[in-house]
């Protein structure tokens, strides 16, 4: 029985007036069975990983400290280091469970939501200075907050309608608006770990896939359109229905008012129009399976047919068989892809790049991960808690780094270098104590009605109760325009709310997940080798010049090591970090800061001597000018 099912049964038990008292005590029965399956399950997977370490002779890494543990997990789930107080809290803890505690936490917090909706937004090319991006991400971060399971967003995404005002799920076709190929060819890479691009224009030359095949799938959704399709034909078909012309004033006022709102709200919507939009084989068509014209019925390209069922979309469809039990593709790549984000190298590789005979490099461990997704009803949060609350997990990361076609049987981790967002993050928390209060942006409400989910008849009843509401269409052109960087609705949002008792110090200093995506190539994000949303995870941790200078003499640095202090004029608050040390009663005091606020560990002996007479002397702005530009701290480890 799945979990999410006994959960529901839970319910039913409750509502059966079991009694208040009872009801309590089960629910926390079944969480604590769930807590220890899921434990067993980390068992497993070290057992598992253990095999396969044997079987290749390969030692086991050694267990990590406290120290290292508190900063990796902190980055792996927040993204972003440990601040001193809690680093300090989770060193001093008695507790022999602190670890697996301190992982639940993590996973239940707003960091969690912050991290990882940078990591699926970067898969899915949220871009928030499109017209759309902005509420596409603010969906995210919500379905990722209420632990959405997985199926169910990939459901809620594929099948999704309506303007992007009433659902935020929009902007998965937004992205690729007027694009279904390259849609199709996103789609199948994300969700379904196959890349089919190269079918798009030809049969496959390295893979079985075909053009065919490649026009099939695509049939499932292209009758999902991005906007009204020919809408000035349709709204001329309705006037002339009405006995309206453009050639007298009413009608000319109607038709203003249809267009301003079609072309602002209507092209920020999807709408299904089923078999009306059927797909055709391309007028070029060169094999023998079919004529060039010849209209393209949907089919899977893999597995069990799928035949579209009365009452049902073929976007539904779709989904029915990609998420079915019976396909495991689905859960075997989302479950290889969470083991690469949490280890730092997937079982298979490249992760998209999944096929019929792909078994991965320790078969049985990929086996098991995929049933384990599904058992879980494919519930992130739970899949994730599974994997850090393993031994292996919890070993020495490997510092060096096998190429890709080369074998990695996880010993333990793979080192990698912080992502963009990452060093990013990690810099904030020391200027700012809690930066995930910080908001960039308020939450947007439309200034006129969601044109994007009406009908052109609804809209035409609008139009013609209203004449003079074309100027709602330019309000929401302008308000549009102002959800962008730059614009002046941005401006005056990030005036009033984000900089709000901060001052000037702080301007433009926000988490990662709250700033634009991407940001201009020229800002520290981009040169830290943030992804641009072009193409699915684009990121990259390639080490360049302009990194080094931005570490060297960057604004973060300069900001650390201030002694900025509140003044009358800016009313705004003082660099967290500093404050720590002008508050601090020693020098030993200092150092302890200093090293658990940036590396999350004690300095060593040697260390003390080393820096103890910059400290001592008030340059302790020396010392973190040092231990920020540390491999240390730039690596996860």
């Amino acid at each position: 029985m799945s979990f999410k099912k006994q959960h529901i049964g839970l319910q039913i038990v409750r509502t059966a007036r079991v009694g208040f008292e009872v009801g309590l005590l089960v629910l926390f029965l079944a969480t604590s069975v769930r807590s220890e399956y899921l434990l067993e399950s980390s068992r497993t997977i070290d057992q598992l990983v253990a095999n396969g370490l044997r079987e290749n002779e390969v030692q086991v890494n050694e267990v990590i400290s406290d120290e290292v543990f508190v900063r990796r997990v902190y980055l792996d789930i927040t993204g972003m280091i440990p601040g001193y107080a809690e680093t300090k809290a989770f060193l001093e803890s008695p507790e022999r469970d602190k670890r697996t505690r301190l992982i639940d936490q993590l996973l239940n917090s707003e960091g969690y939501v912050h991290h990882f909706s940078n990591y699926w937004g970067d898969i899915l090319r949220i871009h928030t200075k499109q017209g759309h991006g902005e509420l596409y991400r603010a969906y995210l971060k919500v379905a990722l907050r209420e632990n959405l399971p997985y199926d169910d967003l990939v459901g809620e995404l594929i099948t999704a309608e309506g303007g992007i005002w009433q659902n935020g799920a929009a902007g998965f076709y937004l992205r690729d608006a007027g694009m279904p190929l390259d849609h199709m060819s996103n789609l199948t890479q994300v969700f379904l770990g196959t890349r089919i691009g190269c079918a798009q224009c030809h049969d496959h030359p390295f893979d079985e896939w075909t053009q065919k095949q490649f026009y099939e799938m695509t049939a499932f959704t292209f009758g999902a359109k991005t906007g009204f399709p020919d809408p000035g034909s349709r709204v001329n078909e309705v006037m002339q229905a009405e006995g309206l012309s453009k050639d007298d004033p009413e009608g000319r006022a109607i038709l203003s008012s249809i267009s301003e709102m079609v072309k602002y709200g209507g092209k920020r919507a999807v709408h299904d129009y089923g078999n009306s939009a059927d797909l055709h084989l391309p007028h070029d068509y060169q094999y023998d399976d079919g004529q060039p014209g010849d209209p393209v019925p949907p089919r899977t390209m893999f597995g069990d047919d799928v035949s579209v069922e009365d009452g049902k979309t073929s976007r539904e469809s779709l989904v029915d068989w990609m998420t079915s039990n019976r396909n495991d593709r689905f859960s075997r790549v989302v479950a290889n892809r969470l083991w690469k984000k949490v280890m730092g190298r997937g079982l298979v590789e490249p992760v998209d790049d999944f096929n019929e005979k792909t078994a991965g490099i320790n078969p049985p461990l990929l086996d098991f991960l995929a049933e384990e997704m599904i058992r879980l009803d494919y519930d992130m949060k739970a899949f994730l808690r599974m994997i850090y609350n393993t031994s292996i997990y919890q070993r020495e990361a490997t510092p060096e780094e096998a190429p890709i076609w080369e074998p990695y049987y996880f010993q333990g981790p793979v080192v990698r270098r912080m992502s963009g967002e990452q060093v990013w993050d990690s810099m904030l928390k020391l200027a700012i104590k809690d930066p995930l209060e910080r908001l960039y942006v308020p939450q947007y409400e439309p200034p006129v009605p969601d044109y994007g989910g009406m009908s052109l008849d609804e809209i035409y009843a609008v139009a013609k109760a209203d004449p003079g509401i074309a100027s709602g269409g330019r309000d929401f052109k302008k308000f549009l325009s102002g959800l962008n960087e730059g614009g002046k609705g941005r401006r005056d949002a990030l005036q009033k709310e984000g900089e709000a008792g901060y001052g000037d110090n702080f301007k433009g200093l926000y988490l990662s997940s709250q700033l634009p995506m991407p940001m201009p190539p020229s800002h520290f994000l981009r040169e830290f080798g943030q992804s641009d949303r072009e193409m699915i995870e684009a990121g990259n941790q390639d080490p360049t010049v302009p990194q080094v200078l931005n570490r060297l003499n960057g604004s973060f640095p300069v900001l650390l090591s201030s002694d900025f202090q509140p003044n009358k004029k800016s009313k705004g608050r003082s660099v967290y970090l500093p404050d720590q040390m002008a508050q601090a009663k020693s020098t030993d005091d200092r150092l302890e800061i200093l090293f658990l606020s940036v590396l999350t560990r004690h300095p060593d002996r040697h260390e003390v001597d080393l820096f103890k007479p910059y400290v001592s002397k008030g340059n302790w702005d020396e010392v973190l000018w040092v231990l920020l530009n540390s491999h240390e701290f730039l690596f996860v480890r």
